[in-house]
């Protein structure tokens, strides 16, 4: 071949490059979206949004909106049981790839966890229960900080959970007279039935719940001048070693199924 049509040849191609290679990533990116992926996620009992089943897969609201959300994005699940405490600890420890079934923001934990900035749900309000012969003294007491530092009576709360800024940075002193050994809210009301606590912090529905499951419950009381927690809202939290490429299927899938978008606070 002349030296001047070799020449001309190799420009040509070399004019092609661009558009081939873009074509290979765009490609690329379709096979990226539409392969299935595998999820490890993680679920604790939550009545009435989250039921722990004998055999087989959890189910309750949470679960069919989680569902909704990884079937728009084309991911398989995989369930892991635990609790609120187990399911805190491995995403501050970050080793794992995995998803958690809804949890409350905070910027502490936003150094450790990854959130998906659209609201998934609401947490109902929390209350704090005791018995009625304790409510007037305890009711001295204005807001939940004051009575957590009242050494002189015993709080039970709940292991792993937030209950925002003020509270946490008190109970991260982890003071010997709130216990954190509950790993249900009946669990803690039980407790202050058997006068292992004065008072536990829990969501008012689960003490509902348990009502129909401990009749006993139903003789507390809400301290109704000390305001817990209002509704607050729930995003999805996932481990800091989960691949970049899940995380926007899974951004994408909440915002086609219509899950708001919050700005999340840095």
């Amino acid at each position: 071949m002349e030296p001047g049509k070799i020449i001309r040849l190799y420009a040509a191609i070399a004019l092609l490059m661009p558009f081939v290679s873009a074509h290979t990533r765009v490609h690329a990116d379709d096979v990226q979206n539409t392969t299935p992926a595998t999820l490890a996620v993680t679920y604790f009992s939550y009545p009435p949004y989250i039921y722990v089943e004998q055999e087989g897969a959890p189910s309750g609201p949470h679960i069919l909106r989680f569902l909704r959300i990884t079937n728009r994005a084309g991911i398989d699940v995989q369930w892991h049981q635990t609790t609120v405490e187990g399911e805190t600890r491995m995403l501050d420890q970050g080793r794992r790839p995995f998803c958690s079934t809804g949890k409350l923001y905070n910027t502490d934990r936003a150094q450790r966890w990854t959130y998906l900035p659209y609201v998934f749900a609401m947490a109902p309000r929390a209350v704090v229960m005791a018995k009625p012969e304790n409510i007037q003294t305890l009711g001295d007491h204005t807001d939940l900080l004051s009575l957590l530092m009242d050494r002189s009576w015993i709080g039970a709360l709940l292991g792993g959970a937030t209950y925002g800024v003020d509270v946490d940075q008190f109970l991260a002193e982890n003071p010997e007279w709130v216990l954190r050994t509950g790993k249900t809210d009946i669990q803690l009301l039980e407790m202050v039935l058997a006068n292992r606590a004065h008072y536990a912090v829990v969501q008012e529905m689960q003490w509902h719940i348990a009502k129909n499951r401990n009749p006993d419950t139903a003789a507390l009381r809400i301290i109704e001048n000390i305001p817990a927690l209002p509704k607050q809202p729930i995003f999805l939290a996932c481990s800091r070693d989960l691949p970049e490429g899940i995380l926007r299927r899974m951004g994408k899938a909440m915002i086609e199924e219509g899950f708001p978008y919050r700005s999340l606070p840095k």
